[in-house]
């Protein structure tokens, strides 16, 4: 599905979007999901000219997550990354316009691999079987550090969150 316009698309309240096997690609305009569910079974792009205001609710990625410095706005919803295989993380940045929310990871398998600094105003979820790779960037938690899965850094990494650390799962230390 790819957007490129100069008005708004806005979900209707409480409907699901399902983008399936493609991509979701913003590239123009505002696409307001923040009164439905989005679950993009491929990869989601944002491009510097667009805007994604985010569900309250819920997004579910399950590909790439590829913001090329635009505008998102979290709603106080979560992503949820639950792909099966590798996926990248590119956040766009750590301005107000590329904050997050929360973010979860419920992957089945594969890495999330983080490729920007990243920064949630709430928690910061790995659960189960997922993992991480931090790739030295900075991690800024609003809240709550939550590890059940696996977390791999590189061992210089800024890591920060206001909230309490939980960790029930594995950290790999793989650098000095």
């Amino acid at each position: 599905l790819a957007t490129n316009f100069t008005g708004t698309l806005t979900l209707n309240t409480d409907s699901v979007l399902t983008v399936g096997e493609n991509d979701l690609f913003v590239a123009g305009g505002t696409m307001n999901a923040a009164n439905g569910r989005v679950n993009i079974d491929g990869s989601f792009t944002l491009t510097s000219s667009a805007t994604y205001s985010a569900s309250v609710y819920r997004t579910y990625a399950s590909g790439n997550w590829n913001n090329q410095g635009g505008s998102f706005i979290d709603n106080g919803g979560s992503v949820i990354f639950n792909g099966s295989s590798d996926q990248d993380f590119e956040t766009g940045g750590t301005s107000s316009t590329q904050d997050f929310y929360r973010v979860v990871l419920e992957k089945t398998g594969g890495t999330l691999y983080l490729l920007s600094n990243v920064k949630t105003l709430e928690n910061f979820e790995v659960r189960g079987s997922s993992a991480i790779d931090v790739q030295g960037r900075t991690m800024t938690i609003g809240n709550d550090l939550m590890i059940y899965g696996t977390v791999t850094l590189l061992g210089g990494e800024p890591i920060t969150y206001a909230g309490v650390l939980t960790n029930q799962g594995t950290v790999n230390y793989v650098g000095t």
